[in-house]
């Protein structure tokens, strides 16, 4: 079983990617408003050091902004429109 423990160092680079993502992603007019809430998040775990969750959390944030700047240009499904 491979070594999952994540240290403070992991949790914030993470965070760090992340935060480059959102601000990429706002450079190119996409908003970001849903991944926000989530790195707010991952910044108070690793406040109280708990860097596994800071590092999920940021990884969920980062996803978040990729999937804003995915869809971007996808069509609206029919759902939406």
């Amino acid at each position: 079983m491979a070594n999952t423990d994540i240290d403070e160092e992991q949790a914030k680079v993470q965070i760090g990617v992340c935060e480059v993502e959102l601000v990429e992603a706002e450079c190119d007019g996409i908003q970001t408003r849903d991944a926000e809430p989530t790195l707010r998040i991952a910044r108070s775990f690793l406040k109280a050091g708990d860097f596994e969750k800071a590092f999920l959390f940021a990884v969920r944030a980062r996803r978040m902004a990729v999937e804003s700047r995915l869809n971007k240009d996808a069509p609206l499904s029919r759902a939406k429109r």
